[in-house]
């Protein structure tokens, strides 16, 4: 059975408003939040240059890291946002039933990440120790990789590599007073400097109910979707029969998520982003309108 058309199921002028919002914000988005990138914030350089003068390279290196992070998350965002656009940019090209929540779940937690790491209502101290803490799981999670592979190829000396750099990083943790707490198994859990601890371990949900105030329980339905929970893949019975059902609410909600998480970088990172708050809300009023036609 052939799939139907994007213009058949939901419409061509539904589609373009879709579109259209989600390329105007994350445009927006990705040009403010990447010039924020391009230097240190002055928060966080005034704090370094109160520290020992001996840590400052140490701390400002640490710093870069936690910015690489944010960088990918950034790019992530803009990637995935790109996608479903161009997904339905496309009248006559195929309609999907849920994948398009997907790919904004991905969107909702790489914002929500890049918005913890780079918001500056939040202590530097704090936000250095959760950019480490993002790049000792990046790479611990790299080891993992390479360890399952390591299992079926004679490549051992990959996994030993990263154990190498990663007691180089808690060398340079040293040097500036962050001590490593270690759980039962002896990984890492958290990063501590002065009084202030930093777990590696987040609970996204948490995250993103506190950053994605415009669309409530987001990364709940994205995340059931991407693990196939069967009360949000839309489906009715004829007869004995599970049919499939194109559901332009869901897709709704896909394209509020991703605007609710370039939102949340813009509102971490900017200043003032009263504009861009206003013609994002603007444009969620006009995206839950297309369930109505």
């Amino acid at each position: 059975m052939t799939a139907p058309t994007l213009k058949e199921v939901f419409g061509v002028d539904r589609c373009q408003v879709l579109c259209e919002s989600m390329t105007e914000m994350s445009d927006k988005a990705v040009a403010l939040c990447s010039k924020y990138l391009e230097k240190p914030s002055t928060q966080m350089k005034n704090w370094i240059n109160e520290q020992d003068p001996s840590q400052q390279p140490t701390l400002n290196h640490l710093y870069a890291l936690g910015s690489y992070a944010s960088t990918h998350y950034l790019m992530n965002v803009e990637d995935h946002t790109q996608t479903i656009v161009h997904l339905l940019s496309c009248p006559s090209g195929m309609a999907h039933l849920w994948s398009y929540m997907s790919l904004a779940r991905v969107v909702a937690e790489s914002a929500c990440h890049f918005a913890e790491l780079e918001d500056q209502k939040v202590d530097p101290e704090l936000r250095l120790l959760r950019g480490v803490a993002c790049h000792i799981n990046n790479i611990t999670g790299s080891k993992q990789v390479v360890s399952d592979i390591s299992r079926t190829t004679e490549h051992p000396s990959l996994a030993n590599g990263i154990d190498s750099y990663l007691d180089g990083t808690e060398q340079l943790l040293k040097e500036v007073d962050i001590s490593v707490r270690r759980g039962n198994r002896g990984k890492i859990n958290a990063l501590v400097k002065s009084e202030i601890a930093c777990p590696l371990k987040v609970n996204m949900t948490d995250i993103q109910n506190k950053r994605l105030t415009h669309v409530p329980a987001a990364y709940r339905l994205g995340s059931a979707v991407t693990h196939g929970q069967h009360y949000t893949l839309s489906t009715k019975y004829v007869g004995r029969e599970i049919h499939t059902k194109y559901d332009i609410e869901l897709l709704v909600h896909a394209a509020l998520i991703c605007l609710d998480g370039l939102r949340a970088m813009v509102v971490a990172c900017c200043d003032a982003p009263t504009s861009y708050m206003e013609r994002s809300s603007e444009l969620m009023k006009r995206i839950i309108s297309v369930k109505a036609k």
